[in-house]
Parts: C-alpha cells; structure tokens; sequence
C-alpha cells in the first residue's frame, strides 16, 4: 500500500502545483491589467478600476499562500512511516471510502478511487485520530469503522 500512497501524495503534490501555478498566472495578469488601467484612465472610475483590481490581486495572493502552506505540509509526510493509529500522513481505509491524512483539499479521484483528504483539524479527522484498525467512530448519523490504517 506505500506505493500507492506514494502515488496519491505525487497526486496530490501535482494538484497543488497546479494551484500555485494558476494563483502565480492570475496575479500577473491582474498586476498587467491594473498597470494597463494606471496608463490609459483619471478621476473617479480609474481608483475604482485599481481598487477592483488590487482586490483581485490580494484574492489571488492569498490562494497563492494557501497552495505554498499545503505544498509545506505535503512535504512532510514520511512515507516510510507505519502507522498502528490514526496520525498525520496515514491512508485508512473505512468502512465509508479511503482517507488521507494530510491536507484539506477534500474529494480527490485518482485512478477512479475517490480519497477524502482532510486535515487532523478536521472534525471528522479529529474523530479518527489515534484511532486504531477496528475501531469505530460516529460522524453525523453515520457509523463509521476503520479497516485498515496505512
């Protein structure tokens, strides 16, 4: 299962990648706009221009910061770890569907296998930490067992 575990966190570090990237791109193109708005308008409409620009560059900023933390956190999980209780960077498998312990992204498909990736300060992930194989939680109106802890 490590391999596999390898392969979703490669996964995962790809959908990351990808959000930096975009947030990077959309920042230079509102930077490229607001300078574009500073060169060929005055008075009133042009601060509103900018404003509205500066706003969506801060958006972007943040989205940018939030994709550089999750990249962060991906980093550290230890692949060579094993896990006997729910930590961060396990894979469970539940009687619900497959968790990973890591980052809060939520529903990833890899290899048409949906994995819920939740962070420990998740309330369904603060349930299932330093759970062991066979216990049980419950989540809403559900019950929930953890089957097998990678």
């Amino acid at each position: 299962m490590n391999i596999k575990k390898k392969e979703i966190l490669g996964h995962l570090n790809k959908i990351i990648s990808q959000k930096i990237n975009d947030a990077n791109k959309n920042i230079k193109n509102a930077i490229e706009s607001r300078n574009e708005a500073t060169k060929s308008s005055a008075g009133d409409k042009h601060e509103t221009s900018r404003a509205l620009i500066q706003i969506e560059i801060d958006k972007h900023v943040t989205q940018l910061n939030k994709g550089k933390v999750q990249r962060n956190e991906l980093n550290k999980i230890q692949l060579n770890n094993k896990h006997n209780e729910i930590d961060f960077g396990s894979l469970v498998i539940a009687s619900n569907g497959i968790y990973f312990i890591g980052i809060g992204i939520g529903q990833v498909n890899y290899q048409n296998t949906n994995y819920f990736c939740i962070s420990l300060a998740s309330p369904i992930g603060k349930l299932l930490f330093k759970k062991k194989e066979g216990d049980i939680i419950h989540f809403g109106n559900k019950e929930i067992t953890v089957l097998e802890i990678h």
